[in-house]
């Protein structure tokens, strides 16, 4: 994939500009991190990450050394000084810069075939980062001193995952940090749902192969209404749902139904669903 940087300048009254700032690197960019409107930093594959300090006109390009060949799918920055990135698998890796990007030190390392880092996120100085499951078991670590040390969780602190589940690899966009100190993640490919603590939830949206499902958790307030259901009937639930996050539907249950399952049983499975929410 050829890579083409640019950005779209607009003013009040007056057209859009679309400016091509740099072009022509066989780079594939996912990570991004903006730390002010001065500073920026994008990951992606062949180990490039990429450094602006003015507002994207101008970028430094770094090739990280003995890791010419991962995939750094997410990125996150505090300053033009230093840097977390997350390289995908084989290894999957998670790299620490406090140089602007001279030099770069391994915080996390795992060799094996089966490991595949998706997402990074960052709450001030605690960090957690999320992998495909192995087995049904979803991999994640933290980390309290902003990257510098991760500890795996085994278990995981997740309920299992299903058959075919994964979590896409989104810069970071499919978890999230919640103000009690606990972690949201949401899943997608064969089966899609948002996991918090020991409850697994459901989405109903498109899902059912490898590319279906969600990538992003994006609204807070919809999180933390997710998080505060236990006390609501499901049906409650799906009628707020209906047409504001999802298609919209001649009735609020008609997206969950199967064949096999009577209106009642369908309630009752959602209930089930949302318990200890």
């Amino acid at each position: 994939m050829r890579f083409i940087l640019c950005v779209l300048l607009c003013t009040s009254g007056q057209a859009q500009i679309l400016q091509l700032l740099d072009s022509g690197k066989a780079v594939s960019f996912r990570g991004l991190s903006v730390v002010n409107d001065q500073v920026l930093w994008v990951s992606g594959s062949e180990g490039t990450v990429g450094l602006s300090t003015n507002g994207g006109i101008s970028w430094k390009w770094i090739r990280v050394p003995h890791y010419e060949k991962s995939d750094f799918r997410d990125i996150e920055a505090f300053s033009d000084r230093e840097a977390v990135i997350m390289g995908i698998t084989e290894p999957a890796v998670i790299l620490l810069t406090t140089d602007g990007g001279k030099s770069w030190t391994t915080e996390f390392e795992d060799s094996s075939k089966t490991a595949f880092l998706d997402a990074i996120d960052f709450s001030g100085d605690h960090a957690a980062v999320v992998g495909d499951p192995v087995g049904d078991h979803i991999f994640f670590a933290q980390s309290t001193d902003r990257g510098k040390r991760w500890n795996i969780n085994s278990p995981s602190g997740f309920m299992p995952a299903a058959a075919g589940e994964s979590f896409f690899a989104a810069s970071g966009s499919n978890i999230q940090h919640r103000p009690d100190g606990s972690w949201v993640l949401v899943s997608g490919g064969k089966k899609s749902c948002i996991y918090s603590g020991k409850s697994r939830i459901p989405l109903l949206i498109a899902q059912g192969s490898e590319t279906t499902g969600a990538s992003t958790l994006y609204s807070t307030p919809w999180i933390s209404q997710l998080c505060r259901i236990h006390k609501r009937k499901s049906i409650d639930l799906l009628r707020n749902l209906r047409g504001r996050y999802f298609r919209r539907w001649r009735n609020p249950l008609e997206a969950y139904f199967r064949p096999e399952l009577s209106c009642l049983s369908q309630i009752e499975e959602w209930k089930r669903s949302f318990s200890g929410w």
